[in-house]
């Protein structure tokens, strides 16, 4: 763990320093269904103890690639089977500043994109498995992670 110091300014002008927890590289997935909707699961968020929206994902494991981490989260969180690293398109690396675990943890998210076929069916292994339209998801930006956040406002739009 890294911890890093960072000078912001404030909304009066004056400026601030704090120190920042680096993480993980991590990643988030941006599951299309054939026509055209996102795949977020909904789920309980123990940090802002709150149910929020967010893309599959997590952190990168000791020893895997970015893309090895985001065939196995999906696995990890939905019901797709039988990806492949092949089937993925890196969108970019997001910087996700997050304070919903109570305190301030900087993550570098790799982003990916993988179109699911008219023939599988998803579901959540754990919460509950929404789909939305890209719209949708920016007017629930309320209810979003930060990551799912950053990557709409970043990558997605």
């Amino acid at each position: 763990m890294k911890i890093e110091e960072r000078t912001y300014e404030m909304p009066d002008g004056a400026t601030k320093k704090y120190y920042i927890k680096l993480n993980q590289p991590a990643v988030c997935i941006l599951a299309l269904t054939p026509d055209s909707k996102v795949i977020v699961v909904e789920q309980f968020r123990p940090g802002p103890a709150k149910t929020l929206l967010e893309l599959p994902g997590g952190y990168v494991d000791k020893g895997e690639t970015t893309a090895q981490a985001a065939v196995r989260e999906l696995h990890e969180e939905t019901s797709l089977e039988s990806l492949r690293v092949e089937d993925l398109e890196a969108l970019g690396v997001v910087e996700v500043i997050s304070d919903h675990q109570l305190e301030a943890v900087t993550i570098h998210a790799t982003v990916f994109r993988l179109s699911i076929h008219n023939d599988r069916e998803v579901v959540a292994k754990e919460g509950t498995l929404v789909k939305m339209t890209k719209d949708e998801i920016l007017a629930s930006s309320d209810r979003l992670t930060p990551a799912t956040r950053a990557c709409f406002e970043t990558l997605i739009k």
